[in-house]
């Protein structure tokens, strides 16, 4: 599976700020590519996600939610996930992701 480019979005929280960051395979050093597809394959969500849709989260006041659109040679993968399920396997990707984050309008 390689990666093609990987959409990420954090809404939510307390403050209710938002943001993200779309990383392109074609755009990225092959560093940081090696990088994010190890981070990627150690999480399990490439392989976890449902292709064409997303897992709603339960409403729960100032969680953190991320959402994820992965886009693979073998096609794109959406999930979203909030602070509650990021585990041992998903905080490095979120950590990694959550470094080259900017500010989005909503």
């Amino acid at each position: 599976m390689s990666l093609v480019r990987l959409r990420f979005r954090q809404s939510g929280g307390f403050a209710g700020l938002i943001r993200g960051q779309e990383i392109a395979a074609a755009d990225s050093s092959p560093e940081e590519l090696q990088r994010l597809e190890h981070v990627l394959k150690e999480s399990g969500l490439a392989e976890r996600a449902n292709v064409g849709g997303a897992r709603t989260p339960p409403k729960s006041a100032d969680l953190i939610q991320y959402d994820l659109e992965i886009e693979t040679n073998a096609g794109t993968r959406h999930v979203v996930l909030t602070d509650d399920d990021v585990d041992d396997r998903t905080e490095p990707l979120i950590r990694f992701l959550q470094k080259g984050s900017k500010p989005m309008k909503p």
